[in-house]
């Protein structure tokens, strides 16, 4: 997405080793990432889509175990799509959310039971064009996450629940690091534990695939789920990393295809991330149209 170099490429062409960091936590044998919150033991169906108005009502209704509002992909970013879509968050969480259909005069209204509700933000790449903090335009992802954390940390507290949040877009573990620091910095500045915040990381480019422990590692105080692995954008981020760089893999770009870049071998590795995280609950597909299911850490759902 940033159109930078993979970590994994030197600047003269050849492949490098990876670039894990000395005494890291993940070389200790012994790290775990926190326990999954009661009301996420079970996420096996999960909707997403919009955050106007009567869709955010929809998806809280529909039945599913998470719902997922979507600032990213889902939403064009324009100003009154992002302002509009925090009030109707906003509401939601405060149980005041309703819409009525101008043409039919049906009105909408969560039901007594929801959906779980996640947030997706906007990833590192996209900017806010419309705030400037101290002369530079802002981060469209702090933009998302800051005022959705501000205005409903406590209210969802309050309710039983938590701020849960999708992040995607990442390049490896020192992005996943600087959402980590947010994340700290945002609890403290509110004044709620740490560990409020959880987090789910959607895989879907290249580079994440080779750092996914250390990313998981990095996410061990707030996550909540394993690494979301996203088939089509790391097939378009297959098809341009052999673009840039095909003299370098040109030799051997089969072999990445086939056992190191395949979505069915990090799809392996996926699951062996989550399982070392001791985090069992999500279904991941495989190129093949494999599904492997992760059950429920909670032996008691069915």
């Amino acid at each position: 997405d940033s159109g930078g170099q993979p970590h994994f490429i030197t600047h003269d062409g050849k492949l490098a080793d990876s670039r894990r960091e000395p005494q890291s936590h993940y070389d200790s044998p012994t790290w775990k990432c926190a326990p999954i919150p009661a009301d996420l033991q079970d996420r096996r169906v999960e909707i997403t889509g919009p955050v106007d108005r009567k869709m955010v009502i929809n998806g809280l209704n529909s039945g599913a175990n998470v719902y997922m509002a979507d600032f990213e992909d889902s939403t064009s970013p324009t100003w009154s799509n992002l302002t509009e879509g925090q009030r109707n968050l906003r509401d939601a969480v405060r149980g005041t959310i309703t819409y009525t259909n101008p043409k039919t005069g049906k009105v909408y209204a969560p039901k007594q039971k929801t959906a779980v509700l996640f947030v997706r933000p906007r990833g590192w790449h996209l900017d806010e064009s419309h705030v400037t903090v101290n002369g530079k335009v802002a981060s469209g992802a702090l933009f998302d996450f800051g005022l959705y954390f501000y205005h409903n940390v406590h209210n969802l507290i309050r309710n039983g629940t938590g701020p849960y949040f999708y992040i995607p877009k990442l390049e490896g573990y020192l992005e996943a690091r600087l959402w980590n620091d947010v994340f700290i910095a945002a609890q403290q500045y509110l004044g709620v534990p740490q560990g409020t915040i959880r987090a789910t990381v959607l895989l879907e480019t290249i580079t994440a695939a080779f750092e996914m422990e250390e990313v998981r590692c990095t996410y061990r105080a707030c996550a909540v789920s394993p690494l979301m692995l996203a088939r089509m954008p790391s097939t378009i981020a297959i098809s341009q990393l052999a673009y840039r760089f095909s003299q370098a893999l040109l030799v051997s770009f089969s072999f990445f295809l086939h056992h190191r870049f395949s979505t069915s071998s990090r799809t392996t590795r996926l699951v062996s991330t989550a399982v070392a995280g001791t985090i069992f609950s999500a279904t991941l597909r495989s190129s093949r149209s494999t599904t492997i299911r992760l059950l429920p850490i909670d032996p008691s759902l069915p």
